[in-house]
């Protein structure tokens, strides 16, 4: 199972929010799939946009 989170742009990471698709978190977010994958794969600060996008991968 993938997740995807916006966590904070700083060195805890802490969680804003936590999604199952990437198209979910692009609408809270108000931009599109590809720019949060782009963000993600290039690991992205995330200080402008005040979050930091990351996928989680679990193991069912």
């Amino acid at each position: 199972m993938t997740l995807y989170m916006a966590v904070t742009p700083d060195k805890f990471e802490l969680p804003i929010t936590v999604e199952s698709t990437l198209f979910d978190l692009a609408e809270m977010f108000g931009t599109t799939p590809a720019t949060i994958a782009t963000s993600i794969s290039r690991n992205k600060s995330g200080k402008r946009r005040g979050a930091k996008f990351v996928k989680v991968e679990i193991d069912d």
